[in-house]
């Protein structure tokens, strides 16, 4: 078993809108699932990096090398400068809860506690 490994260089994204989501088979997903699967969370002014940190572990024989490679950790880091935030397709995407005050014009994200 072969794993491609990423070190841990940060992939610069810069500003425009960013779409986050979760597809249950990624290595069989179509571009229409894909697509799908998608919200606009919101959009970002500058600066946005993503890092993607696993942690390789390896299993070796005395007599036949590395006889196994899996990851074991994953880490990974989101950092942007001035974000905007769409709350209603953000909520969608976390255990969390939107209200709306219509006389305020205000909207609240509540991110937790839905277990």
């Amino acid at each position: 078993m072969t794993l491609h490994r990423q070190e841990s260089d940060p992939i610069v994204l810069g500003s425009g809108e960013l779409y986050l989501g979760k597809v249950a088979n990624v290595e069989s997903a179509t571009e229409v699932e894909i697509e799908a699967a998608l919200k606009n969370v919101g959009a970002i002014e500058s600066g946005a990096t993503l890092q993607y940190s696993p942690t390789i572990k390896e299993i070796k024989s005395a007599n036949r090398g590395t006889i196994m490679t899996f990851v074991s950790e994953e880490s990974v880091k989101f950092n942007c400068g001035i974000m905007t935030w769409l709350i209603d397709n953000l909520a969608n995407l976390a255990p969390a809860t939107v209200t709306e005050d219509t006389v305020k014009g205000t909207k609240t994200i509540k991110i937790g506690g839905k277990g």
